[in-house]
C-alpha cells in the first residue's frame, strides 16, 4: 500500500514527536526487560508514533465531520447540547491518554 502525505502532515508529525503528549505515553508505557530505556525511546521514532500520530488525526477529521453535520441540522438549543457533549468526550479523551 502506498499512501502519501503532505507538507502539512509532515510538520504535524514533526511537531507531534516532540509534543508532550508523545513524552507522556512513553513514560507511562508499561515497560519490561527487553525495552529500551525510557530516555532511548523518546529519542528514536518508532511505527507506534506513526500510529499513534494517524489515530490522533483520524479522531480530529471525525469530530470535525460530525460537527459539521451537527452545525446543519440541528436546533440552536440541540446545538448547545451537542457543545456540551462534544466537549465532555474530548476532555475524556485527553484524561485517558494522560
Amino acid at each position: 500500500m502506498v499512501t502519501q502525505y503532505n507538507e502539512g502532515d509532515l510538520i504535524s508529525f514533526g511537531k507531534y514527536l516532540f509534543s508532550d503528549a508523545r513524552r507522556s505515553r512513553i513514560e507511562n508505557h508499561p515497560e519490561n526487560e527487553t525495552m529500551p530505556p525510557v530516555e532511548d525511546r523518546i529519542r528514536e521514532v518508532s511505527h507506534a508514533d506513526l500510529s499513534n500520530w494517524i489515530d490522533m488525526q483520524s479522531d480530529r477529521k471525525l469530530i470535525k465531520r460530525v460537527n459539521s453535520m451537527c452545525e446543519e441540522s440541528l436546533s440552536p438549543y440541540q446545538m448547545e447540547m451537542w457543545f456540551g457533549v462534544k466537549n465532555q468526550l474530548e476532555q475524556t479523551r485527553r484524561n485517558l491518554k494522560e
